[in-house]
């Protein structure tokens, strides 16, 4: 196929959602961290590092609308998280290449966390601890338009003021989460809702309900940016767990 019939099909196969496909990336990056602590799984295309981390190795093995957003967010992850990711080589691309990924006309911006706006659930929020004080966090928060990609970078920030949300509600089986003031950046160390009649709260990867403490699994919590589905999360933790005598999970 010639050039130009190449971008056109590939700018008619762009895909909308590259906000899915940006946290599909980066759940299967932070598990390949975890797999490549063994050098047996240091390479991508190992078969248990490509069937654990399926977006990973599409992006790092194929070209494609993937492998173009992966090389403009992974820089962007290693200023943020200072972290190399030496085993997680990228092939150089050839001149073709770099134009036929130009023509997914992905545009990345970085900026200080001082022009972030809150005005729009459809986000992304990663929290590192600071390395200069581990008492505060560092946030990356990705926002979505299109093909325009803005990523806000926040340095060591400590506790967050409540965020207040409209109410939401969730039930089942017997069991009612209320959420009334929840914190996409992470910080919701104080009651921002009820499970029944106990108050809720999250402190260091833990959701304590009353005082009863239930584990979260963080990745899962990170990524998800609908209040109400973090609602089904958390009462899905506390279900689970009260279902298990009410032990952590």
């Amino acid at each position: 196929m010639d050039l130009i019939a190449e971008i056109i099909k590939r700018k008619n196969a762009t895909p909308t959602d590259a906000l899915d496909i940006i946290k599909q990336l980066i759940t299967d990056i932070i598990t390949y961290e975890k797999l490549a602590q063994n050098k047996r799984f240091q390479d991508i295309q190992n078969p248990v590092v490509a069937k654990r981390c399926p977006n990973l190795h599409k992006a790092t093995t194929e070209t494609g609308y993937e492998s173009a957003l992966l090389r403009e967010l992974l820089p962007v992850l290693i200023s943020f998280t200072n972290r190399s990711y030496t085993t997680l080589e990228l092939e150089e691309r050839t001149k073709r290449e770099e134009i036929l990924d130009a023509s997914y006309s992905i545009h990345l911006t970085v900026q200080d966390g001082a022009r972030y706006t809150d005005d729009d659930e459809n986000q992304l929020v990663l929290r590192e601890p600071n390395i200069e004080d581990p008492t505060r966090y560092d946030y990356l928060v990705i926002k979505v338009t299109g093909q325009d990609v803005h990523a806000y970078m926040f340095r060591a920030i400590g506790a967050n003021t409540n965020v207040t949300i409209e109410p939401v509600v969730v039930s089942r089986n017997n069991d009612t989460i209320g959420i009334n003031s929840y914190s996409r950046l992470g910080n919701n160390d104080y009651p921002f809702g009820r499970i029944n009649d106990k108050p809720i709260r999250i402190i260091n990867g833990y959701m304590y309900v009353g005082d009863q403490p239930f584990m979260l699994e963080s990745t899962v919590l990170a990524l998800k940016t609908d209040i109400k589905d973090i609602a089904e999360y958390l009462l899905s933790v506390y279900q689970e767990g009260k279902k298990n005598n009410g032990s952590c999970r």
